[in-house]
């Protein structure tokens, strides 16, 4: 079988990052915890990734609120994938 790593959580996490499947996504974290692995930054940028338009306000919730309560630096990924989903909504 497939050894679950960080890494192959994020290459799933990307997948559900295309699919803007947030729920699915953010439900992977909390398995990945569950299993004792961390999610890093890149975890959570596929989170933010994973945000429609539609869920725009979401996205900023995990940029400015749930990643610094979890003491994760967003990077500039994290950033401009909440943009875009801002941008893409109108709200920018």
């Amino acid at each position: 079988g497939v050894e679950l790593t960080l890494e192959v959580y994020n290459q799933v996490l990307s997948a559900m990052a295309k699919d803007k499947q947030v729920d699915k996504a953010l439900g992977m974290l909390s398995t990945m915890r569950e299993r004792s692995i961390d999610p890093d930054v890149e975890s959570y940028s596929n989170c933010v990734g994973a945000c429609k338009p539609s869920e725009w306000e979401r996205a900023l919730e995990l940029v400015h609120r749930v990643m610094p309560a979890e003491s994760i630096e967003p990077d500039g990924q994290c950033f401009e994938h909440a943009a875009a989903a801002c941008e893409e909504a109108g709200e920018w």
